[in-house]
């Protein structure tokens, strides 16, 4: 592990929310890209800057003779849900699978150029970058859904709000958001295959200056669902000082581009970002930046 250069970052994150687990994935992690150079016949591998929860790395494959992403995870069930994803896009607005091997919890994907994420958007051009985000959950949500499809739905995520142990000061929070998911599913809209993460860093520009999507979880849902993970994006945004203004703009944006109730926006919102305020509780985050974004979501005019 000492000749792969991975950063302190990743193997805190790595061994924190796995434990030994996490240790030995990372102490097998050079035979594993051993492994899948040799099954892809891949060269120039590079890893990208920011690993987060899986090693992802650039490369070229002289088998499929075409640059590639070569993306080796840890988790089995995040690997099968985002391989599904991706097959069920098929590359309608999201990266195109080339291979994967679910044994060694591996994936081939073609590599995005110019690949900059929508994060460079930030803040001056952030009204385009909405609706780069609205133009891609389109051509996301295209495809028909049918009842053999194997996803989980976003109720069965917000089972949550129930069954995790939470601080005191999110309780009100995740009843309201309870509450709130509850009354959104008696008046359900059109199901689609969501995302589930679709946030400035799983945006990519591509050379026709539109964005594709990366990293999908894969969860069936209404559309307002997958606005509630972009909203409050990227981290830079809590450092402006006008953030209510441009989430009141981007509310407005989502709801008048996708042609959704700005109310019921604003309240699927609230509970996509309580959810991950959740996650961060399990994963032994601080979650109180979720809570603050939540409030001025909630707190947002017409609600």
């Amino acid at each position: 592990m000492k000749n792969m250069n991975l950063s302190k970052k990743f193997i805190d994150t790595i061994t924190t929310i796995w434990g030994n687990q996490g240790i030995l994935w990372l102490q097998e992690l050079p035979n594993l890209i051993s492994f899948f150079c040799n099954k892809w016949q891949l060269d120039s591998v590079t890893p990208v800057d920011n690993l987060s929860y899986n090693y992802v790395a650039r490369a070229y494959s002289n088998y499929y003779k075409m640059p590639v992403v070569l993306k080796i995870g840890i988790s089995s069930s995040d690997f099968v849900q985002e391989v599904k994803a991706l097959e069920f896009y098929g590359g309608q607005g999201c990266v195109r699978l080339l291979a994967h091997d679910h044994q060694k919890e591996g994936m081939l994907m073609e590599l995005i150029e110019p690949g900059t994420t929508l994060r460079s958007f930030f803040p001056q051009k952030d009204v385009q970058a909405v609706e780069l985000a609205c133009h891609v959950m389109k051509k996301l949500h295209t495809k028909a859904i049918t009842q053999k499809l194997d996803f989980p739905t976003i109720d069965s995520w917000f089972s949550l709000f129930t069954t995790l142990k939470i601080p005191h000061k999110m309780k009100k929070h995740v009843a309201t958001a309870h509450t709130l998911a509850l009354e959104l599913k008696s008046t359900a809209q059109p199901q689609h295959l969501l995302h589930g993460d679709l946030h400035y860093d799983n945006i990519l520009l591509i050379a026709s200056n539109t964005g594709i999507a990366i990293d999908p979880k894969g969860v069936i849902g209404e559309t307002a669902y997958e606005v509630g993970a972009f909203i409050c994006n990227p981290a830079e945004l809590s450092q402006q000082t006008n953030i209510s203004e441009i989430l009141d703009r981007r509310l407005n944006q989502f709801s008048e581009i996708l042609d959704i109730d700005r109310q019921r926006l604003v309240k699927a919102c609230y509970i996509r970002i309580i959810l991950s305020a959740c996650w961060t509780v399990q994963d032994k985050g601080d979650w109180r930046n979720n809570i603050g974004f939540a409030e001025l979501v909630y707190n947002s005019k017409n609600l």
